[in-house]
């Protein structure tokens, strides 16, 4: 910020680009992870994210959804997380993180929900422009939204990582059946 007199998100967005002009290490291993920025659309919406993705190869995307957001709006995220894909051109996998903070029945509706965006249209009552846009929004993602399970984990609790860690082996095998 000092070097180059840029606030905080010129900051952030600057350090993008020069990542961007980086050469990134080729790691060896089983899975190589990188962790993204917390502000997400610096790294998936500037020219820097593409940019970046593209030094890499067989590239997964593991999108962390927040499960305290609750099922109301699990429909923006979930768009946000389709959006991301397209954008960087990978293949994502939807994460639920925080299950540990919810009861047992509101992970089952998340869980539901992302099976069939479709089933909560009686129950999620949005008000103004939003109630126009809910159900087709819902339709929409019914008919885009790949079949795969959407691992339910907890950082805290360790709970669910073997169901994300079998589903990044599965995304790359030959039969690519993630459902």
């Amino acid at each position: 910020m000092r070097e180059e007199g840029l606030g905080p998100s010129g900051a952030i967005v600057r350090a993008m680009e020069r990542l961007s002009e980086a050469k990134i290490p080729n790691y060896v291993g089983d899975f190589v992870l990188v962790d993204t920025p917390g502000q997400l659309e610096v790294f998936a919406f500037h020219k820097s994210g593409p940019k970046i993705v593209d030094q890499f190869s067989n590239l997964v995307g593991v999108f962390i959804l927040d499960a305290s957001i609750g099922v109301r709006d699990l429909p923006a995220a979930y768009l946000y997380s389709l959006a991301t894909g397209y954008r960087l051109g990978i293949d994502t996998i939807n994460i639920i993180n925080k299950i540990d903070m919810l009861e047992d029945r509101e992970v089952e509706r998340i869980r539901d929900y992302l099976v069939n965006p479709t089933i909560l249209k009686e129950e999620i009552r949005t008000k103004g422009v939003l109630s126009d846009i809910y159900l087709p929004v819902s339709e929409l993602l019914q008919r885009v939204v790949p079949a795969q399970r959407n691992p339910c984990i907890s950082a805290r609790s360790g709970e669910g990582f073997s169901d994300l860690l079998d589903m990044l082996h599965e995304v790359r095998c030959a039969c690519g059946d993630m459902t």
